[in-house]
């Protein structure tokens, strides 16, 4: 379980996050809806101990993350997938590689391992037969497929995602959802998603939650008057 607990943040005059505290359960999928420059995005960066919080704390497994060594959170991070916005990818390297860089680099892994493992993860966001197809060759839909793909690989008990549906069709923003929903039902991934999309927060959301104003609160299912 992850637990933001009165977690505070400000840069200069301008307050982000205010008090902000919540509990993602494991198995479940949280969602922080708000507008875009909320601070949707600094939340994430603190729960991962990207950023640091002027106040309040993270504990993540009964484990206090602002209390963490480098090497703790090294190891912490392994537990949590982080899906950037931009989704990261790097474009000189194939679908393949981009995901199997981390299994090479923080396990021991035989090729062999690595490679069934690539292959397990690409199945489970449906994107088998993409391994030797570079990130400019890929639709954004595809592109955040490969994304979480790649957050999958360590095989995390956490799934962070930064606006996965920012940007998309319906269609394709639709087959995300559906991916998302399956790692949590059928892979039990507690996933914690900040989102401006109504829709999605709808597709996936356990329990949504509103940031507006630094402040968050539990929102109600009629998420069409949030923004009024």
């Amino acid at each position: 379980m992850i637990v933001v607990d009165r977690v505070s943040k400000r840069f200069d005059d301008k307050v982000v996050l205010d008090q902000v505290s919540f509990e993602a359960r494991d198995g479940s999928t949280l969602v922080i809806l708000g507008p875009t420059g909320t601070g949707k995005t600094i939340l994430l960066k603190i729960i991962i101990g990207l950023l640091p919080p002027d106040q309040g704390e993270v504990v993540l497994d009964g484990q206090c993350v602002q209390l963490m060594t480098d090497a703790d959170l090294l190891e912490m991070r392994k537990k949590v997938g982080f899906c950037f916005q931009s989704t990261a990818l790097f474009d000189s390297m194939t679908v393949y590689e981009n995901i199997a860089l981390s299994l090479e680099e923080h396990t021991r892994m035989k090729p062999k391992e690595v490679q069934s493992r690539v292959i397990s993860v690409l199945n489970l966001v449906r994107m088998k037969g993409s391994e030797d197809l570079y990130p400019r060759s890929l639709s954004g839909g595809m592109k955040r497929l490969v994304a979480i793909g790649r957050a999958l690989a360590l095989d995390p008990k956490y799934i962070l995602y930064d606006e996965p549906t920012s940007g998309l069709d319906p269609d394709a923003a639709g087959h995300i959802c559906e991916v998302m929903n399956a790692l949590r039902d059928q892979h039990k991934k507690c996933s914690i998603v900040v989102t401006h999309d109504l829709d999605s927060a709808r597709k996936v959301g356990n329990t949504i939650m509103m940031l507006r104003s630094g402040k968050i609160t539990k929102a109600d299912r009629d998420l069409g008057k949030l923004y009024a």
